[in-house]
């Protein structure tokens, strides 16, 4: 037989003859408005994005056609906390249609591992059986947990010098807040720096917070993480700034006076 060279994302009409070997002709018939494709669906302008913290899986993206049937796959990666596992499921039908699909939920999404590493696989099938299977999402980190940071110093009812805290992080924070609060509800609070919003324990000095002499405050700090989630610190109280020197006077032996005994007087 003949094939006929069809251009790609073209619409025919396909007519049929035909002629008996005693020459008789059949009545032709046609086929109309048949499209051909051979172009594979494409996703583009995807969120989330490779590399990403997140606490609910929001998809965008914009299809270039119609699909017939997709798919998104979410598979566990080396180092995950089960490896090779996959959540897997069907879109639905709303997701199907061209053009850009504004960040939302997906309407079948199942449940994910809090913790787990994801590379994410989306699926299409457009209405010619063109399948594309090659859109990658790498490093999806799912998390829920909130963030744990806890003040190791200054301690409840402690008399302090400076407004050095020291702090200990669960896990690498997006931001945080410092907060000295003093009796009238008055807050001085503080961005903490990038540095001090690594995993693990650290020193927050040299921060522009001026407090006031012989004045209690209450100190805590609230956290958000790199998926969003967000905690507050437990609250230290009563924490007493002083940085007035203590005076100190003998008043007994007198300068250049003689003593028989080892006692001595003083005021502070």
């Amino acid at each position: 037989y003949a094939q006929a060279d069809l251009r790609d994302s073209s619409t025919y009409m396909i007519g049929f003859e035909a002629e008996d070997l005693a020459g008789n002709f059949a009545k032709p018939v046609g086929l109309y408005n048949f499209h051909v494709d051979r172009t594979l669906p494409v996703f583009s302008n995807i969120s989330p994005r490779s590399n990403t913290y997140s606490n609910n899986p929001l998809f965008e993206f914009t299809l270039s056609e119609d699909l017939y049937y997709g798919k998104v796959i979410f598979t566990e990666q080396a180092g995950s906390l089960n490896s090779g596992t996959k959540v897997e499921f069907e879109m639905d039908s709303v997701d199907f249609s061209q053009g850009f699909h504004a960040l939302d939920t997906l309407k079948n999404q199942l449940p994910l591992v809090d913790g787990a590493i994801y590379t994410i696989q989306l699926v299409g099938r457009d209405i010619a059986d063109n399948w594309n299977d090659t859109t990658l999402i790498t490093d999806y980190h799912y998390d829920i947990t909130l963030p744990v940071t806890v003040l190791l110093d200054p301690l409840d009812s402690s008399f302090v010098n400076t407004n050095a805290v020291t702090i200990n992080n669960s896990e690498n924070l997006l931001t945080a807040e410092m907060f000295w609060i003093n009796p009238q509800g008055d807050a001085k609070l503080v961005s903490l720096r990038t540095r001090d919003l690594a995993i693990g324990e650290n020193r927050l000095i040299m921060y522009a917070i001026s407090l006031n002499e012989n004045t209690h405050y209450d100190l805590f700090i609230n956290t958000v993480d790199l998926a969003g989630n967000t905690n507050q610190t437990r609250i230290t109280e009563g924490i007493i700034y002083d940085i007035t020197l203590p005076l100190l006077t003998i008043t007994k032996p007198a300068n250049g006076g003689y003593i028989n005994n080892k006692a001595v007087s003083y005021t502070v």
